[in-house]
């Protein structure tokens, strides 16, 4: 599917890695039946989500992760369309190499 295509792999590559982290930090590893879901089958056999298992500590979790969404859009400089349409070209949303972070130049007004 991307053999060849480097950019596009480069581009995708984050849903898997996304896709593990949330199951990592959702804690849906925990139980077989949970995360094997729904290749065992449909039913989760009694098994509580994690989620919902936590009960009102996901308010504070949910919190935290839309104030980091909230600072990546700001640092990133993704109010600016230009900056939007790099970002979704180089899959970059930080310029710099490994371990430094650099703010995106800023037009003055």
């Amino acid at each position: 599917m991307t053999i060849g295509r480097r950019a596009t792999r480069k581009r995708w590559l984050a849903l898997p890695i996304g896709t593990m982290l949330h199951l990592v930090v959702d804690g849906a590893w925990t139980d077989a039946r949970v995360f094997g879901w729904p290749l065992g089958g449909w039913s989760f056999e009694g098994a509580e989500l994690p989620a919902v298992a936590r009960g009102w500590w996901n308010v504070p979790l949910e919190l935290a992760g839309i104030a980091l969404l909230v600072w990546c859009w700001r640092f990133g400089g993704l109010a600016c369309a230009a900056r939007r349409r790099d970002v979704a070209a180089t899959g970059r949303l930080f310029a710099g190499g490994a371990g430094e972070v650099s703010r995106p130049a800023v037009r003055p007004r």
